[in-house]
C-alpha cells in the first residue's frame, strides 16, 4: 500500500493541466466577453484540452485498477466483507466510467451520470472504512476522515435533492442544501491537510517547497485573471464549473484561489518527500485539487476516486509501520 501506482503521477499532472488549461484558462479567453481567439484557434485549444483530459482519464483508470487488485486481493488488513463489497461497487463503476469516458456526450443519460457518481461515493466511503480501522498519525487520519466525510455528504446531498424533485418534498431543497455544504467545509479543510502531513521533512524539503510555490504561485494567477477580466455572473459560473464550489461563490469567490493555490503547490511539494507514502499524499491532493467537489462527469469523477483510493492506502502504509524503537533508559551510576 505504501508503493506508488503506475500512471498515477501522469495521471494528476494531466489534470492539473486540464483544470488550468481548460476549465480555466480556456474558458476565460475564450468567453463571449473578451472575444480574443478566433473559431479555428478556440478549436484547437480544445483539441488540446480533450488530449489531456484523455490521457489523465486512461492513466488514471489504469492506475485504479492496479489500486483496486490490492483493495481485492486477499488480505489481512481487510475483511472478506469489504473486499466483497468493494469488488461489487468498483464492478459497476469501472465499466459506466469508461463508457462514459468513450462514448460521446450526447449519448450520456441522467441515469447513467447518477449510477457512476453513487458508485464512486459509495466506493470512497468503503476505501475510508478499509483504512480508518487502522492507527495511525493523527494528521493522516483526520484528513482521510474529512475526504470520506465530503464523499459521504455529497452521496447523501444528491439522493436527498434528487428524492425532492422527483416527489417535490418541500423541505427536501434545503436539507440537500445543507449536507452539500457540510461535504464541502469538509472537502475544504481536510485536502490541504492531507499534502501537509506529506511534506519532506528532510533531504529536498527546500526545494520542494520552492517548486510548490511556483506552481500554486502560477496556479492563482492563471485561475484569478477570470475575476479581473470578467462579469461576477460570468466568474461564477467558470469557477463553478471548474471546482463544483458553491458555499462562498457569491461573497468571497477569491477564497477558492487561494485554496486551489494552496492545495496544488502543497500536493507538488510533497512529491519530494523520500517516502513514497508521502509521495501518494501529494498525488492524492493533486488528483482531488483537480476533481473539484461532489464532481459528476467522468474527467472529474475518475480523479476522485482515484485521490481517495491513494490517500487511503497511505493511511494504511502510515499504520503498518512498525513504531520507532526508543533508546534504552541509562541506568543510575551506582
Amino acid at each position: 500500500m505504501a508503493s506508488v501506482p503506475a500512471l498515477a503521477a501522469l495521471a494528476a499532472f494531466a489534470f492539473v493541466i486540464e483544470l488550468l488549461g481548460a476549465r480555466f484558462a480556456l474558458r476565460i479567453e475564450g468567453s463571449r466577453e473578451l472575444s480574443q481567439l478566433t473559431h479555428p484557434e478556440l478549436l484547437q485549444l480544445d483539441t488540446l484540452a480533450a488530449f489531456a483530459r484523455n490521457l489523465g482519464a486512461v492513466s488514471a483508470l489504469v492506475a485504479l485498477g492496479l489500486c483496486l487488485t490490492d483493495w481485492i486481493r486477499p488480505r489481512p488488513f481487510l475483511s472478506m466483507v469489504l473486499r466483497v463489497a468493494i469488488a461489487a461497487i468498483a464492478g459497476v463503476l469501472l465499466p459506466t466510467l469508461v463508457l462514459s469516458t468513450l462514448l460521446p456526450e450526447e449519448r450520456t443519460t441522467v441515469i447513467v451520470v447518477l449510477v457512476a457518481t453513487g458508485s464512486a461515493h459509495v466506493l470512497a466511503v468503503l476505501f475510508g472504512v478499509g483504512s480508518l480501522l487502522w492507527r495511525a498519525s493523527p494528521l493522516p487520519r483526520l484528513a482521510v476522515t474529512g475526504i470520506v466525510g465530503a464523499s459521504f455528504f455529497a452521496f447523501a446531498s444528491t439522493v436527498v435533492l434528487v428524492i425532492a424533485a422527483q416527489t417535490l418534498w418541500q423541505h427536501g431543497h434545503p436539507v440537500g442544501m445543507a449536507l452539500r455544504r457540510t461535504g464541502e467545509v469538509s472537502f475544504l479543510i481536510a485536502v490541504p491537510l492531507l499534502a501537509l502531513s506529506g511534506l519532506p521533512r528532510i533531504g529536498w524539503r527546500r526545494a520542494g517547497l520552492g517548486v510548490g510555490a511556483l506552481v500554486g504561485g502560477l496556479a492563482i494567477l492563471v485561475a484569478s485573471r477570470g475575476a479581473e477580466v470578467l462579469e461576477p455572473e460570468t466568474w461564477g459560473d467558470v469557477l463553478y464549473g471548474a471546482t463544483h464550489f458553491e458555499l462562498l461563490l457569491a461573497d468571497a469567490s477569491l477564497f477558492y484561489l487561494v485554496w486551489l493555490g494552496l492545495a496544488i503547490g502543497v500536493g507538488v511539494a510533497a512529491l519530494f518527500a523520500p517516502h513514497p507514502r508521502d509521495r501518494q499524499k501529494g498525488l492524492a491532493t493533486l488528483l482531488l485539487a483537480a476533481a473539484g467537489f461532489s464532481p459528476t462527469t467522468p474527467g472529474t469523477l475518475i480523479p476522485m476516486i482515484l485521490g481517495v483510493s491513494l490517500a487511503c492506502r497511505a493511511l494504511i502504509a502510515h499504520a503498518s509501520e512498525p513504531p520507532p524503537e526508543r533508546a534504552p533508559a541509562a541506568r543510575p551510576v551506582e
